[in-house]
């Protein structure tokens, strides 16, 4: 499956959904999702995953090679999970009535885990996780820009100035002096304008943190100095989460990831703490100039890798 196969496919979605503005949104993020995962070698040792549900390999650490079904290193082979704490930057001090978070996302540098920025999501009450956003969200973002609609217009953001635009969905997107630009979103609540512009005139600096409960301290050639994403949200298993590393040069990129991956998808997995990590991969293709891991980093970077269970103490 190619780029083009992928994206004719979200385009063919988005014509026919209820809420196209709101599928077509998501095409070129997945689109970017698929590049990142054929930027991994799915060379020898890579599992695929069975169109029946199957048992996910687990990789030994130090073995360089895929173990039984079900297999664990040995306690004293796992290393602590160090918990980091990283800045949220800033946060809405008001929301509409009735909305529960259910989705928290930081980006940080590698080096010295300074923010960069993020995104958080509120849903109805009693609404559980999903991608496809509901009606009555609210949705918050930190340190992108998104392309602003043909009806944008000016708006004030506290000294800021910003611009309003609205689909199916209102946006609004500011960029305060010295600041990262910053995106308020809300879909379906039936006062979707005025509701954004309260949310984003809100907005604040904030002291709270999110706890990245997942590591690899391997680094490869290229990511000493890049960035990584942290994302986590509840399950009726209790929580997922992932930490996606991004190359210096942002070209390159990989994601480790406590969720399954989709049917017929190659991967590598550890299992340890009571958590199986997964490591995705496709075939690469150098997209973008993009370079692929060697069978041996992902070994390297699966015999380091180690998880906890997520924070959740923040879910609504």
């Amino acid at each position: 499956m190619n780029d083009q196969t992928i994206k004719d496919a979200f385009d063919a979605i988005a014509a026919t959904a209820v809420s196209p503005e709101r599928v077509r949104a998501r095409i070129d993020a997945r689109a970017r999702a698929h590049r990142q995962r054929r930027l991994l070698l799915a060379g020898a040792g890579f599992a695929t995953v069975a169109a029946a549900v199957g048992v996910p390999m687990a990789l030994g650490e130090g073995l360089g090679e895929l173990a039984p079904p079900g297999f664990s290193p040995p306690p004293a082979e796992v290393q602590p999970v160090r918990v980091r704490a990283v800045s949220l930057m800033y946060a809405p001090t008001w929301l509409p009535d009735g909305v529960a978070e259910r989705f928290r996302a930081v980006r940080f540098t590698t080096v010295n885990f300074t923010a960069l920025g993020g995104s958080r999501s509120w849903y109805p009450e009693g609404s559980p996780y999903s991608v496809q956003v509901p009606e009555g969200s609210v949705t918050f973002g930190i340190g992108e820009q998104a392309g602003e609609g043909e009806t944008a217009e000016p708006v004030k953001i506290g000294s800021a100035d910003g611009t309003m635009w609205v689909t199916d969905t209102a946006f609004v997107q500011w960029q305060p002096a010295g600041g990262p630009w910053m995106t308020v979103s809300v879909y379906g609540t039936g006062d979707d304008a005025s509701i954004a512009l309260r949310v984003a005139r809100s907005v604040a600096a904030t002291t709270a943190t999110a706890l990245v409960t997942m590591t690899s301290p391997v680094t490869p050639p290229g990511y000493d100095d890049g960035t990584a994403l942290f994302e986590v949200y509840p399950t009726s298993g209790g929580g997922a989460q992932s930490l996606t590393f991004t190359s210096s040069d942002g070209r390159s990129a990989y994601q480790l990831s406590t969720s399954p991956p989709e049917s017929g998808e190659q991967f590598k997995a550890v299992t340890r703490n009571g958590l199986t990590v997964y490591l995705p991969g496709e075939p690469a293709d150098a997209v973008g100039g993009g370079v692929p891991l060697t069978d041996e980093q992902t070994t390297a970077i699966l015999a380091a890798a180690n998880a906890t269970a997520p924070d959740l103490s923040w879910v609504g």
